[in-house]
């Protein structure tokens, strides 16, 4: 099923005031009404909001079908829809139906043209975070690299050469400091490891011959 831009916002929930209708259909305001509320109908609204267009009564005319996209409201409920999104995968599928939107709905040319104004910003942004996104994979990639290699640190001399180059590229993560504090955890969590495992060692070698000296020396290399 193709998927619309009335999936990400329901026409039917719209807070419409006349005075928009007015503007929108080009008609007085004090000649429009609303159809009266029968019976079948749980709501005032449902008397004249449908799912794709609306019906307003004009005196002296009758009942008109408009579509919602003649509406101010219809048109902040893009811009707003829009502005919230901040994947850009996301944003770069809402701008194409926003864009389909237009081509296939009677919009008015007020609102078409202050639409596409609103999407060549939108545009801009997206490019903005496709590169924010680049370089956040980028950042993620090194992180998890120094990740590894702070895990493969089998001794505390190790450790120290480990986290002093770690350090000396911080920089990378200047505009992502919950990769830095991953990887600064990682780091502790593994100095952490190397002590538990040193003092095993000194149990294990109190019960071994101290003559040969090997207890000593080994726990030198740790």
């Amino acid at each position: 099923m193709t998927e619309r831009l009335t999936d990400y916002i329901n026409p039917r929930s719209l807070k419409i005031v006349m005075a928009d209708i007015a503007k929108g259909t080009g008609k007085a305001a004090h000649k429009l009404s609303f159809p009266k509320q029968k019976p079948k109908h749980e709501k005032p609204e449902d008397a004249w909001k449908w799912d794709y267009i609306f019906l307003i009564v004009v005196e002296g005319e009758g009942g008109l079908f408009c579509s919602y996209r003649i509406l101010r409201c219809w048109l902040e409920a893009v811009i707003q829809l829009l502005a919230r999104c901040e994947e850009w995968t996301a944003l770069e599928n809402l701008i194409k139906l926003t864009e389909m939107d237009i081509e296939t709905h009677a919009y008015t040319d007020a609102n078409k043209q202050a639409l596409r104004e609103v999407l060549q910003k939108q545009k801009v942004r997206l490019q903005q975070l496709k590169a924010e996104a680049v370089s956040f994979e980028e950042a993620l990639e090194r992180a998890r690299w120094w990740v590894f290699v702070l895990r493969s640190c089998m001794n505390k001399r190790c450790w120290n050469l480990a986290t002093k180059l770690k350090d000396s590229q911080k920089g990378y993560f200047e505009n992502y400091p919950e990769l830095l504090e991953w990887v600064e955890r990682v780091a502790l969590e593994q100095l952490e490891w190397l002590r538990r495992s040193k003092k095993g060692c000194q149990k294990r070698l109190k019960g071994q011959d101290s003559r040969t000296g090997m207890g000593q020396r080994g726990l030198a290399q740790i």
